[in-house]
């Protein structure tokens, strides 16, 4: 599947020489080269799942500094469980889960951890969640048969843009009745975000936020293309465009949510 022009119109705002991180170690800037050691051989449906989400996982540390949840355990057990951030900042204070999306296809926020992420911003008020969505162009990962070497090569050349969002946005997405919830089902309930919408945040971010009923001046845009040097997991990862959006009034909100304790 080739670029789309929409992807490619949106300029680099910062260059780079040489990505040097490794797994076991805490990172702060932007430039970082990714490794994790994994002993290889073939996936199942499960296992490629869980190691693509590790290929971003990866680019989420080396893009914004920190560590994987692995490597560096911030969790705090409350209701019907953990939760298990996929990146923590060397101070704590920021948490990060990283989605892949494969274009065309819907997000699916689940209710579990959305809401497990809801109770702990309630519980740590001045901590800043975001959600890093990916979308890549990887087909059929349920039936193909590849090397992990193989899907991160892929992953590397194929990522076409990266949705940088914090959790103000996401929980206001995930809660707003523009959007299908599925419920009651065979598979986990979960609020279902369509791919246009999602991509409106990259092509039109002040649209998307009024759909949402809020106002877009609440919010910075800040828009990056990845370093020409970006290497994971000793692939060269394609330069691909991405937004991260910050939300001026986080601080605010995070303390209004606080008045929402279930207990």
């Amino acid at each position: 599947m080739s670029r789309s022009k929409h992807f490619d119109s949106i300029l680099p705002l910062h260059g780079g020489n040489g990505f040097k991180v490794s797994n076991n170690e805490t990172h702060s800037n932007r430039y970082k080269q990714i490794t994790i050691p994994f002993s290889g051989g073939k996936y199942d449906s499960v296992a490629g799942h869980v190691q693509m989400g590790l290929f971003y996982e990866l680019v989420t540390t080396g893009l914004f500094g920190g560590r994987l949840w692995q490597s560096a355990v911030k969790q705090t057990k409350f209701w019907k469980g953990w939760i298990q951030p996929d990146v923590i900042t060397p101070n704590g204070r920021t948490l990060w889960e990283s989605k892949a999306l494969r274009t065309g296809h819907q997000m699916n926020l689940l209710d579990e951890q959305i809401n497990k992420y809801k109770t702990y911003q309630i519980l740590y008020p001045e901590s800043i969640i975001y959600y890093a969505f990916y979308r890549h162009t990887f087909k059929g990962i349920k039936k193909m048969s590849c090397t992990y070497t193989e899907l991160m090569g892929y992953l590397a050349g194929n990522t076409l843009a990266g949705i940088m969002l914090p959790f103000s946005l996401v929980l206001r997405m995930f809660s707003h009745k523009r959007f299908k919830r599925y419920e009651n089902g065979p598979w986990h309930d979960c609020t279902q975000i369509n791919s246009t919408f999602l991509n409106q945040f990259i092509f039109d971010p002040d649209t998307a936020i009024r759909e949402l009923e809020w106002e877009p001046k609440r919010f910075v845009y800040e828009r990056h293309t990845t370093p020409n040097d970006f290497v994971v997991e000793d692939k060269w990862v394609h330069p691909f465009p991405f937004i991260q959006i910050r939300d001026k009034g986080y601080n605010n909100w995070a303390k209004k949510l606080s008045n929402e304790i279930p207990f």
